[in-house]
């Protein structure tokens, strides 16, 4: 008898929502994405979404969570359905590409192709258009003086 089964349920999120989800190298969906892991062993996941850098998580796998209950099956821990997936949920909040610093060095011209690099992915179809108000936020606070 197996009581805890061999797969656990893994929630995963991100920051925009609509990141690819890449799990031990094989696409998974998007996010927000439930899915079903084996608890036999770690995972890592990738989101990548255009215009961010991709973000790694390892999902990993302990037993302690089962041996501390009274009784134990050995068919749970030789088939590895004692292991319990850590973290359960992933929530990551996806950071922007860093802003590229054009030669001159200028803060006006470093903020102008900042400005364009957002307007560029927004036109792309990239981000969406809540995602570029959002980008030129941070880039107008980040040269505000």
């Amino acid at each position: 008898m197996v009581t805890n089964g061999l797969h656990q349920s893994v929630e995963i999120a991100s920051v925009p929502a609509g990141a690819t989800v890449v799990i031990d190298g094989v696409e998974a969906g998007q996010t927000p994405l439930t899915t079903r892991l084996s608890r036999t062993r770690p995972h890592r996941v990738e989101l990548h979404k255009a215009g961010f850098v991709t973000a790694t998580r390892n999902v990993l796998t302990r037993d302690d969570t089962y041996m501390r209950q009274p009784v134990r099956f050995g068919v749970d821990i030789d088939s590895g359905a004692a292991n319990e997936l850590t973290p359960a949920a992933i929530s990551v909040e996806l950071k922007p590409v860093a802003i590229v610093t054009v030669a001159s060095g200028d803060e006006f011209d470093q903020m102008t192709a900042a400005v364009l690099a957002a307007d560029d992915l927004w036109h792309q179809g990239s981000i969406s258009e809540t995602e570029h108000r959002d980008r030129i936020e941070k880039i107008l606070a980040r040269f505000a003086r």
